[in-house]
């Protein structure tokens, strides 16, 4: 029988990460000057990405889980703020049936609404693992 750890780690430079990982660990260990290079800052509103210019599509969005990350690992009050202020103007575009507006800018109004259906998606991953990571967070310094 093979001896050795029963969750292989896996080298990444001088981060570790087991095969079966766990996310705020792995966040920390990435640490606060790593983290704040993947950060967007969004502007007044709390758009990002190509909302920045006008509302496109929630799926711009996606970024804000490295605003959640870099806000709990450096503790710092201000981003979890910008991460409020994201979340805040996607769902201000969520319409009632629970989807999110589509304004798709004037140069590729002839292209077809293909990335409109389903596409919140890639919002709701972001949105989700900002979540859970600063709910993890705040229980884990009750």
């Amino acid at each position: 029988m093979r001896e050795g750890p029963l969750v292989p780690e896996l080298p990444l430079g001088d981060i570790r990460i087991a095969h079966r990982f766990d996310y705020n660990a792995l966040m920390s260990q990435l640490g606060e000057s790593r983290l704040s290079r993947a950060v967007e800052q969004p502007n007044a509103e709390g758009a990002l990405g190509r909302n920045k210019a006008g509302y496109f599509h929630v799926r711009f969005q996606f970024a804000m889980a490295s605003i959640s990350d870099f806000a709990i690992v450096a503790e710092r009050l201000d981003a979890l703020e910008a991460f409020r202020d994201v979340v805040n103007y996607s769902f201000n575009h969520q319409v009632a049936d629970g989807s999110f507006e589509f304004s798709a800018p004037s140069e590729l109004t002839s292209q077809p609404k293909y990335m409109a259906p389903g596409i919140a998606t890639v919002f709701t991953e972001g949105f989700g693992v900002g979540i859970l990571w600063d709910l993890k967070s705040a229980r884990s310094r009750i």
